[in-house]
């Protein structure tokens, strides 16, 4: 087993929170949709009931939706190593003789009311395959211009 040369680890606490969050609103919807439930309501609460207990299955749903959604995103955010030879990621070992190109990207999000203006903007690690296979791997989860700069001396050897 070849030893890394360089291993960045993702930060994940921003993920785990919002796993938290997403756990905690599902449970206090499952709650509350098991308490209406068990209630008794006269004829006249009958509709108001029904529609409480349809939007705490809704809430429920949806919360364990977004609780699968952020544990798969944990899931893909590994640490990246770079060896002597390759560089491996939540998505695989990638040899740099099969890697096409590594750059940072400048993604700006631009206003919906106004083009023109810039709302907010991002440099992405792009990393994209001779068989056009391609990844981002964002500021808010790896130190992307470390990153950078470790890989491209590398690949230039």
């Amino acid at each position: 087993m070849e030893t890394a040369l360089h291993t960045f680890e993702p930060n994940l606490s921003q993920e785990y929170f919002n796993l938290a969050l997403a756990v905690g609103v599902f449970l206090l919807a499952l709650l509350g949709l098991f308490l209406l439930f068990r209630k008794k309501a006269s004829y006249e609460e009958r509709n108001r009931q029904r529609l409480l207990q349809m939007l705490a299955g809704f809430a429920t749903i949806i919360a364990l939706g977004i609780s699968v959604g952020i544990l798969y995103n944990i899931s893909i955010l590994q640490p990246i190593r770079i060896y002597s030879d390759s560089v491996e990621t939540g998505y695989g070992k990638v040899k740099f003789d099969d890697l096409k190109a590594v750059y940072l990207h400048q993604a700006q999000e631009r206003s919906f009311v106004s083009p023109d203006i810039e709302v907010s903007s991002a440099h992405l690690l792009y990393m994209e395959e001779k068989r056009g296979k391609a990844y981002l791997f964002s500021p808010e989860n790896y130190d992307v211009e470390t990153i950078v700069r470790t890989l491209r001396p590398m690949m230039d050897e």
